[in-house]
């Protein structure tokens, strides 16, 4: 299965809180990953795209402070901002799986 879910990899600390919630996805069915490092931001959204994953979520200080992540469509470059709690739910619905 192709990774339908990637998370940004901002930095250690992001990187080790984003890994609870890639754990949570995966469970729910989700082929999610991390990207490797932390590199910059338009490297990371050119490897998404070059593996046609279709959603990049943005789980870094501001946003998991907040509670919230940000997720792109990447086809269509469209933002949501999710509650942590409700994105399993909201990539279930979205992707159609068990």
């Amino acid at each position: 299965v192709s990774t339908q879910v990637m998370f940004v990899n901002f930095d250690y600390v992001q990187a080790s809180r984003s890994l609870e919630w890639i754990g949570h996805l995966r469970k729910a069915g989700i082929s999610t990953e991390l990207y490797p490092d932390d590199a910059k931001f338009k490297k990371q959204m050119n490897y998404a795209d070059a593996k046609k994953i279709a959603y990049v979520v943005f789980a870094g200080e501001v946003e998991l402070n907040k509670g919230v992540v940000k997720i792109r469509n990447m086809a269509s470059g469209v933002e949501n901002e999710i509650a942590l709690n409700k994105m399993v739910e909201y990539f279930s619905k979205i992707l159609k799986t068990k």
